[in-house]
């Protein structure tokens, strides 16, 4: 993770003190570093011995390694760590519960990366990236771009599947992270992959409730993509395998009606695109239905809905191309070339100018 992007101000939360010449050295000599608040208490302390609380060295030796390996000095503190290994990360992890209980969200990525460091296991890399994504939504809706982040989350948890294909949390995750996304058909996979190798009760219902959460969108990403490649049976299949009690059920219903469009079943078209229609106003189901209905043969419905639907939303795009299409038909080229010129204004097109003209023409003539 980019530290200097994500925790630039702990660069300069931590100082160093020198150790008196002449006296015995630890750490090699090394400063003994610090942070800067935690100098101040030790100060205000006004301890009469000359003594220091040693865990505030051992949390600045921590954040120093976890901030970037290449930091003065880290080299010396890390080989200290990793001899004390188990003591270590024992206090570590008593930092790391103190962090995510009081939701330091960069703090406790510091403590875990730095454990990561000192051992490194699975369990501790999934740790590390948790605590990143604890950042990432620190982070998210302040206008930074966070791409970056999201990348490093997503490859360390597949870095983690290919090292342990067993890993259940770490598919887990990534459900999590294409569910955030929006990514469901990518979400299921995962989530499905981590029900299957949990062994963790509490896991398995994390998951189950996940399944359920995606299970619908995840039926839509993939009938619309069945849609786009004119897989029409495989859209309704799509669809028809939810339970009938749609959460969504105009977006379920329009794709319904699309797909026996596409198989040019009108009547079940305009059946599911009309009960598409009856949940609220959308300009795309409206476009959609006048459409079928006028494959039927329904122009003058088609016409009013077209109407209707400018009514509300006179810039509708497509609303203005589909109605001048069905005045045109009807030999009514003023009416046409009316609609067709307001569509050309709001998005220019040679093809489109190429029609305004020949529409002139013709209404000309008439």
């Amino acid at each position: 993770m980019d530290s200097k992007k994500y925790l630039r101000d702990w660069y300069d939360a931590i100082g160093f003190l020198e150790q008196i010449p002449g006296r015995e050295k630890i750490l090699n000599g090394a400063p003994i570093p610090m942070l800067q608040k935690d100098l101040v208490r030790e100060i205000k302390a006004h301890r009469g011995d000359g003594t220091m609380d040693y865990r505030h060295i051992f949390t600045a030796m921590c954040v120093l390694v976890a901030l970037d390996p290449d930091f003065p000095y880290a080299d010396v503190y890390l080989k200290f760590l990793k001899e004390n290994r188990d003591d270590a990360i024992r206090a570590i992890d008593r930092q790391l519960a103190i962090a995510l209980k009081q939701e330091e969200a960069e703090f406790a990525y510091l403590m875990a990366r730095a454990k990561e460091c000192i051992r490194g296991d699975v369990r501790d890399r999934l740790e590390t990236t948790y605590a990143m994504e604890g950042i990432y939504n620190k982070n998210w809706g302040q206008g930074e771009d966070l791409s970056d982040l999201l990348k490093e989350i997503t490859d360390r948890y597949e870095s983690v599947i290919n090292d342990e294909p067993n890993c259940a949390e770490a598919y887990g995750a990534l459900g999590r992270l294409f569910e955030a996304q929006a990514l469901y058909i990518k979400a299921k996979f995962y989530d499905e992959k981590a029900l299957a190798l949990a062994e963790d009760d509490l896991l398995k219902e994390q998951m189950r409730m996940a399944l359920e959460r995606v299970e619908e969108p995840a039926a839509i990403d993939g009938a619309k993509t069945y849609l786009h490649y004119g897989k029409y049976e495989d859209a309704i299949a799509a669809i028809q395998s939810l339970d009938s009690k749609y959460t969504d059920p105009a977006q379920c219903a329009h794709i319904l009606g699309m797909a026996y469009y596409g198989l040019r079943d009108m009547e079940k078209a305009i059946a599911f695109l009309e009960d598409a229609a009856s949940h609220g106003d959308d300009g795309e189901i409206e476009n959609d239905l006048a459409i079928a209905l006028a494959a039927a043969g329904r122009e003058e419905e088609a016409l009013d809905i077209l109407s209707s639907l400018l009514d509300k939303e006179n810039d509708n795009r497509t609303a203005l191309m589909n109605r001048g299409i069905l005045y045109y038909r009807e030999e009514k080229f003023s009416e046409a070339l009316n609609d067709f010129e307001k569509a050309y204004r709001l998005a220019s097109d040679p093809d489109l100018w190429a029609l305004i003209e020949q529409t002139r023409e013709l209404t000309e003539k008439a």
